[in-house]
């Protein structure tokens, strides 16, 4: 067997052994029980890579493995190209170990890495095929989008972290009252909630998840039905012991949720291709787990998890089921296909189980998802209550209308707007599908099989106890009688869907909106701020450049500075001795007169006498070999300068009198903030152990009575020898550019 053999083999028999062993783990998870694994990699940071496996973390990861495994299989017969397979495998394989880690994270830091490993492998997979212009715009909207929501990220877990003294998740969770009493509580749980809006494609953010339809379908099945776009969700519910039960977290997560739903769902009935129209139906069903989660109460939460589930069976079939179509059929279009249960029966049969799960018909996952949601937004204690029930009813109407765009209708009537060459596809094209549909199906007809897991993963979202039986039919009441009003304004819209996507059209081009027309605008915008500024900092005048930095440097020192005690002046004077005094005025002197000097050699002379002067400051002060490192420096920058200068023509001058000016301020206030900062610097005490520690250790441990050079050769003997290479290189690129010049003859 072939390596690429073995490497297809293993990346399917791997999570499917993962998955197997997480369900036999599913009942000792169920009872309480979790699994930690610490390796630290930083000790004296604190950094640690820790991993902890609970119910949440576990339900998660099970749905990682066991679809990462089936989309592995299919995506052997999807490509037909064994190259773009082998390259499509590899990252694969790195996005599912970057969900893996994410969802088993137990610190911060791991969490971000892992967080943001899932952008990169994602930005991959939707550029895949790199050579159109579309993947490549699309993959780079995904990446922007989610990388700037991992910076939101790292920002509010730092912020989270502090204030939970610790940056262990588990215990961070576990410190929730300390965490919402403290000042930085808004400002975390905001960052943290815009960066699971960002990765869950929440308005306003959901532009890039249609785009990244240009992903090959076994990516768009795997990432944008079952896993990338719930990391939010995760995000969100492994947090909401801590963060939630705000007013805050009610009002923005319940909110986004409810707009998102309803946004998605109304774009998806405008789409008649497959894999468009599935897209924005999963941001409508992310719109709706996270209104659950916003709502917060113990059936809502049970209801959000549950609707994960059933989300990845029938959506993950969905597209892995268009895939079908597109491959053997070559049909992209919903509405211009007919008559595919002829051609692809299997394919037919996963189409109808999915799509009847998406609807919510009873018997399937869907709709127990759906019947549970109805109970935990029925109006109780608040009006939200009921703007939010409409929003998850007007979606999930809109459900059934794309259920029947996708998944039905191009499966019945005459054969249209299908290839002549359709043939059988592998068993790996319709098995992937066929299952999770299945699956779906079983677990509505039995939903003891997934109850308790997602029961005791709510249990950790929701920081209660939440029964299994919470997850069964309600039977006959006011629940059963919405989702039969749902199903009955579904077909509805689904029978007016012609004259609905007229007047979206007309109402999008009157108020010029476009899926990505947010982003567009931001791109934009962003683009002239960066020509803005590069016109003002980046103009390519070295002095403008200099003095940008020397004000940004200044300003950002008397900032803090001005906090701080002021010097004592009289004090530091009182240490002076008559001999340093005149010293210092000569380096004053000289200094002013390079400023002044007609003259590019007078300039140089007069630098070289400020140079010699505090060398010779370093020779009073005790310090001979710093002393003597001045002096050689001093001596050899003059002579590279005369050599250089005597080349060049006579010093100008260019700049107006106001321009001097300004540049002798800027100068002047330099000077004042470092010779503060320098007054400020001596009046700090350093540690002492430190100091003490290189007197004992100079002598028996380097065999040098010289302790600065001790420090240096030997204490810091790698920093010393990266310095050197530095040198050393410059050197050899001075030698070189010598070389050339004296073989040219001096043309250069």
């Amino acid at each position: 067997m072939s390596r690429a053999r073995i490497a297809r083999v293993l990346l399917v028999l791997v999570p499917a052994a993962l998955a197997v062993a997480l369900a036999l783990a599913a009942p000792a998870l169920i009872a309480g029980r979790t699994f930690a694994w610490v390796v630290p990699w930083a000790p004296s940071a604190g950094l640690e890579t820790a991993l902890r496996l609970d119910a949440l973390s576990g339900l998660f990861a099970l749905i990682v493995c066991a679809i990462g495994a089936l989309v592995a299989g299919y995506a052997g017969a999807y490509f037909d190209d064994a190259r773009a397979l082998r390259r499509f495998d590899r990252l694969l394989a790195l996005f599912t170990l970057a969900m893996l880690a994410l969802v088993l994270a137990d610190d911060v830091f791991f969490l971000y890495f892992a967080w943001e490993l899932t952008s990169v492998a994602s930005f991959f997979l939707i550029g895949f095929e790199h050579e159109r212009a579309e993947a490549r715009d699309a993959a780079r909207h995904a990446l922007l989008v989610t990388v700037a929501g991992g910076l939101a990220l790292l920002a509010g877990l730092v912020m989270l972290a502090s204030a939970a003294g610790t940056t262990r998740i588990s215990e961070i969770v576990a410190r929730g009252d300390v965490v919402r009493a403290h000042e930085l509580y808004r400002p975390a749980f905001f960052t943290i909630a815009v960066a699971a809006f960002t990765k869950s494609a929440q308005v306003p953010f959901h532009s890039w998840l249609p785009r990244a339809m240009e992903a090959p379908t076994p990516a768009s099945a795997y990432l944008h039905a079952a896993t990338m776009v719930k990391a939010g969700v995760f995000l969100l519910a492994r947090f909401a012991p801590a963060l939630g039960g705000t007013a805050e977290w009610t009002s923005l997560v319940a909110t986004i949720g409810g707009i998102t739903a309803l946004v998605g769902a109304a774009r998806a009935i405008g789409e008649t291709r497959f894999k468009p129209a599935l897209a924005y139906s999963t941001v409508a069903a992310l719109g709706l787990v996270t209104l659950l989660l916003g709502i917060g109460t113990t059936y809502a939460i049970a209801a959000a998890m549950l609707y994960v589930v059933a989300h990845a069976l029938y959506k993950g079939a969905l597209f892995l089921y268009a895939g079908v179509v597109q491959h053997q059929a070559h049909a992209k279009d919903a509405e211009a296909v007919g008559g595919l249960a002829r051609v692809l029966p299997h394919g037919a049969v996963a189409a109808l189980l999915a799509g009847a799960s998406m609807a919510g018909v009873p018997a399937t996952l869907g709709f127990l998802a759906k019947d549970l949601a109805y109970a935990a937004l029925l109006p109780g204690d608040g009006g939200y209550r009921v703007i939010a029930l409409v929003s998850a009813f007007v979606a999930s109407a809109l459900f059934v209308a794309v259920a029947m765009v996708v998944a039905a209708r191009p499966l019945l009537g005459a054969r249209r707007g299908i290839s002549d060459d359709v043939g059988r596809p592998r068993a790996w094209l319709w098995g992937p599908p066929l299952l999770l549909a299945a699956l779906g199906l079983v677990a509505g007809i039995a939903p003891a099989l997934v109850a308790p897991l997602v029961a005791a993963a709510a249990s950790l979202v929701a920081a209660r106890a939440v029964p299994a039986s919470a997850l069964a039919f309600h039977g006959v009441g006011i629940e059963l009688a919405l989702s039969a009003v749902t199903l009955v304004v579904g077909a509805a819209v689904f029978a007016a869907r012609a004259p609905l996507r007229r007047a979206g059209a007309a109402l999008s081009r009157a108020l010029h909106l476009r899926p990505a027309s947010g982003y567009e605008a931001a791109m934009r915008a962003l683009a002239r701020v960066a020509k803005a500024q590069t016109r003002v900092l980046q103009n390519g005048i070295l002095r403008r450049y200099t003095l940008v930095t020397l004000v940004v440097i200044a300003v950002v020192v008397a900032t803090g500075i001005a906090h701080a005690p002021p010097p004592d002046l009289a004090g530091a004077l009182d240490d002076l001795q008559p001999r340093q005094l005149g010293l210092g005025a000569f380096i004053i002197a000289a200094a002013l007169f390079a400023v002044i000097a007609p003259e590019r050699f007078a300039a140089v002379a007069a630098l070289g006498a400020v140079g010699f002067g505090v060398g010779a400051l370093f020779l009073d002060l005790g310090a001979p070999d710093l002393a003597m490192t001045q002096f050689v420096v001093e001596a050899l920058s003059v002579v590279v300068f005369v050599l250089a200068f005597r080349k060049l023509p006579r010093l100008p001058l260019l700049s107006s009198r106001a321009t001097r000016a300004r540049d002798a301020v800027v100068a002047v206030g330099f000077g004042t903030v470092v010779s503060a900062l320098a007054l400020a610097a001596a009046r700090t005490n350093p540690d002492p152990s430190v100091s003490a520690w290189f007197l004992e250790q100079s002598l028996p441990a380097a065999h040098g009575h010289n302790v600065v050079n001790v420090i240096l050769t030997d204490f810091r003997s790698v920093d010393t020898l990266g310095e050197t290479i530095v040198v050393a290189t410059a050197g050899f690129g001075v030698f070189a550019l010598l070389r050339l010049r004296a073989r040219s003859g001096g043309a250069r």
